[in-house]
């Protein structure tokens, strides 16, 4: 028949299933907190790097110009 052996046997198999995928879900909890923090510093580094600015366009001529120190174009409708 089934015996006690084999029944002690499946319920420590099913067991290391059971942790198995609890410890496979905690790792990848870690890694997406660790994903999490790693981005947030990034996010704050890569808000003003260095050397870039932002381009604005003159609704009127087209043209591209720093929105630090945009200049009117001289058309007549110019916003800067």
């Amino acid at each position: 028949m089934f015996g006690i052996g084999k029944l002690i046997e499946t319920i420590v198999v099913i067991a290391m299933v059971w942790f198995g995928f609890k410890y496979i879900q905690r790792i990848g909890e870690m890694n997406d907190r660790r994903r999490q923090r790693a981005g947030q510093g990034q996010r704050a580094s890569a808000a003003t790097p260095p050397g870039i600015e932002d381009m604005i366009c003159c609704r009127e001529c087209g043209t591209w110009q720093s929105s630090r120190d945009a200049k009117a174009c001289g058309r007549r409708g110019c916003p800067y």
